[in-house]
């Protein structure tokens, strides 16, 4: 969602906790039609089925179909790749420029709370 215009961001984000629960559901109809299976099979089969999307991912990853996040470029200092995937992405360098200082705040912002964040504020708060 970090690199879709921001009037579809909320769209999205639906679309993928369907897609989650969908997901859900199918395993578990795949689940049910395979309990018939000799004893040792019905695993197998359902890891075999849940390889082939991840498959077909690292596939399209590989391949170079699937471009790299412009947050973790920007994490790793790549900034020019980062900016050239933007604005392969959204057809515009104002927009990736826009896009990209967008992601920069974010990431400054999310360094600044993991600076004052500690887990001993957690586990042993003060009380007052």
């Amino acid at each position: 969602a970090e690199i879709a215009p921001a009037e579809h961001r909320g769209g999205l984000v639906a679309c993928s906790e369907i897609a989650t629960n969908v997901g859900v559901l199918l395993g578990y109809i795949a689940g049910y039609l395979l309990h018939g299976l000799p004893a040792g099979h019905d695993w197998r089969c359902m890891l075999a089925i849940g390889i082939i999307p991840s498959g077909i991912l690292l596939l399209l990853v590989l391949a170079g179909v699937a471009p790299e996040s412009p947050r973790w470029l920007v994490q790793r200092g790549k900034m020019e790749h980062a900016r050239a995937v933007l604005v392969h992405l959204q057809g515009s360098e104002h927009n990736a420029d826009h896009f990209l200082a967008e992601i920069q705040g974010s990431i400054e912002r999310d360094a600044l709370l993991n600076q004052s964040a500690h887990w001993r504020a957690v586990l042993c708060p003060v009380r007052s």
